[in-house]
C-alpha cells in the first residue's frame, strides 16, 4: 500500500507540475491578446520574450551523425559486454546449488546481445556523420 501511495504521490507532482506550465504558457498568450486587443504596439523583443519556450525547455542542437555515432558506440560495447554477462551471472554462484541460474544468465545474456545488434541494425536509418576526409 505504501509503495502504491509514493507512486501515487509522484505522479501527482509530475501532472500538477505540467499543469502549471501549460497555465503559464496560457497566461502569456493572453497577455498577448489583451494588449492586442487595447491596440498596443508589442515589440519584437517582449513578443519573442512572450512566446520563446525557456532556456531549458530548449534543445541543445546536435552535430549531424551523433545519433549514428552513438547507437554504434553502445551497440558494440552491448555487444562485448553480453558474454561477460552471461558468464557472471552463471558463474557467481558457483558454490551454491543452484541449477536455475544458467537458463537465467544465458537469457540475460542473448537479451544483451539482442539490443546490441539492433543498435547496430537501427543505426542505418540514422544520418551518418560525414566523412573525415571530406568525402561522402
Amino acid at each position: 500500500m505504501a509503495v502504491a501511495a509514493f507512486w501515487f504521490a509522484v505522479a501527482a507532482f509530475i501532472v500538477v507540475g505540467a499543469l502549471n506550465a501549460r497555465r503559464g504558457y496560457e497566461l502569456k498568450h493572453e497577455t498577448i491578446r489583451l494588449m492586442l486587443e487595447k491596440g498596443e504596439k508589442i515589440d519584437d523583443a517582449l513578443l519573442r520574450d512572450l512566446v520563446s519556450p525557456p532556456k531549458w525547455h530548449t534543445a541543445h542542437p546536435q552535430p549531424i551523425g551523433a545519433g549514428y555515432t552513438a547507437m554504434r558506440v553502445i551497440g558494440t560495447m552491448l555487444l562485448f559486454a553480453a558474454p561477460g554477462i552471461a558468464l557472471l551471472v552463471i558463474l557467481a554462484p558457483h558454490g551454491q546449488s543452484t541449477p536455475a541460474v544458467a537458463p537465467v544468465g544465458a537469457a540475460i545474456g542473448i537479451l544483451v546481445l539482442l539490443l546490441g545488434i539492433g543498435l547496430h541494425v537501427a543505426c542505418r536509418f540514422v544520418t551518418p556523420p560525414p566523412a573525415r576526409d571530406g568525402r561522402q
